[in-house]
């Protein structure tokens, strides 16, 4: 019953179902079209736009993204170095959506955080790798390590409020960011002089 469901409300999504009344025979009997239409139409439609826009923007950003930081540091190891921390916030932040206990949709809130991932990823790691090609290692760490940490620190406490909004998106989207900049902080701090090395 549950598949015949399914494909009832499919038939009525794509406005193929025909209703025919119980005496056809009468005069004046027409087939009864259904569609549906108002908000469920307008959210199907959302939702598969924001699905469209995330590939699109995954399959454009992430190799230009690429090719701007090669050309940057002038060197195409650089720029894949460069390239890690965002990668691996990407994949932690979509993983957590996709292994929380009630999965979080990919909604217009949500579709922006890989944009947000992309560049503050690309950005911490440009000023540390920025510092490390002119002061080493040490001073590295100790000058934009420490800025990083204190940025991302500042950020996630202002969204972390977002969390405690009434509106559920705002409120996911709060949580989310809050992840996505500790995640991308982290994943800076921690790869990139493991790989520089």
């Amino acid at each position: 019953t549950e598949r015949r469901l399914e494909a009832l409300v499919d038939d009525v999504l794509w406005g193929t179902i025909t209703v025919t009344p119980a005496m056809p025979d009468q005069p004046g009997a027409v087939p009864i079209q259904a569609s549906v239409s108002g908000y469920p139409v307008v959210q199907e439609a959302m939702a598969r736009s924001v699905h469209r826009n995330q590939e699109y923007s995954f399959a454009v950003g992430l190799p230009l993204v690429l090719i701007i930081l090669c050309v940057v540091f002038r060197s195409v190891f650089l720029g894949f170095v460069a390239f890690v921390p965002t990668g691996v916030t990407l994949l932690v932040t979509f993983g957590l959506m996709g292994l929380l206990p009630r999965h979080l949709p990919l909604d217009l809130g949500s579709s922006m955080l890989a944009s947000i991932a992309l560049g503050v990823g690309i950005d911490y790691a440009i000023h540390f790798l920025w510092r490390y090609r002119e002061s080493g290692m040490a001073g590295a760490m100790q000058s934009t390590g420490r800025a990083i940490l204190i940025n991302a620190l500042e950020i996630t406490a202002g969204f972390v409020v977002l969390a405690f909004a009434t509106i559920v998106p705002v409120s996911r989207f709060g949580i989310l960011i809050a992840v996505t900049l500790l995640v991308a902080a982290i994943a800076s701090l921690v790869l990139l002089p493991a790989l520089c090395v």
